[in-house]
């Protein structure tokens, strides 16, 4: 496997294919947890994102407009999707319903922007991986947004916890002759969660040597 370097209009990685689309998975199962699949998100300078970057309220009775704007989120009840849309108030808890009433679909939105420029870096019909010149921003938010539902799956709470994972975790099946099916899940969880891991540095690093360079 081969990290991020620099190339003539971006940074460049060449996962196998069989990894780009287990990592392209990966990052569609992020966007549906937002409740914004990838090939639904607007680009960025259409009418869609722009009425939802504003984040105002929509009469609905004003269908032209309402057709644009996502319905308000309803509660938040899985504890990966609470990791990535954390309580902006622990100790009030009516202010924490209204910064999340007012932003939370703001918010959303511009995660799956950033879901949308990784993923379709991932599934460019291209022998490698190009995330180019100004995506680096949104390619690493959307990599730590899959890292962090992929911890919560995985039950990760500290940097402890995910070296002993990368010191106990089983790569070759063979080495599993009687892994059942959620073992094989987990095990697959775990090789996409250091994959991320390990690829999020290259491309700091790749980054970091770019801006050293004369």
């Amino acid at each position: 496997m081969r990290g991020f370097t620099r190339g003539e209009r971006g940074y460049i990685s060449s996962p196998v294919a069989a990894v780009r689309e287990l990592l392209a998975m990966s990052v569609e199962q992020v966007a549906e947890a937002l409740e914004r699949p990838v090939w639904d998100v607007p680009d960025l300078d259409s009418d869609e994102a722009i009425l939802e970057a504003l984040d105002f309220d929509v009469d609905p009775r004003d269908r032209e407009l309402a057709a644009f704007v996502p319905p308000e989120p309803g509660p938040i009840t899985d504890p990966a999707l609470a990791r990535l849309l954390p309580t902006m108030s622990l100790e009030d808890p009516d202010l924490a319903a209204e910064l999340r009433r007012s932003s939370e679909r703001r918010i959303r939105s511009s995660k799956a922007q950033h879901l949308k420029v990784l993923h379709e870096a991932l599934v460019a019909p291209r022998p490698t991986v190009e995330i180019a010149f100004g995506d680096e921003g949104a390619a690493l938010a959307a990599m730590t947004d899959v890292r962090l539902l992929l911890s919560e799956r995985l039950g990760l709470r500290t940097a402890t916890e995910v070296v002993r994972l990368h010191d106990t975790l089983v790569t070759d099946e063979d080495d599993a002759p009687c892994e059942t099916p959620k073992e094989r899940q987990i095990r697959m969880l775990s090789q996409v969660y250091l994959y991320f891991t390990w690829w999020q540095d290259s491309l700091l690093e790749a980054m970091g040597e770019a801006a050293d360079t004369p």
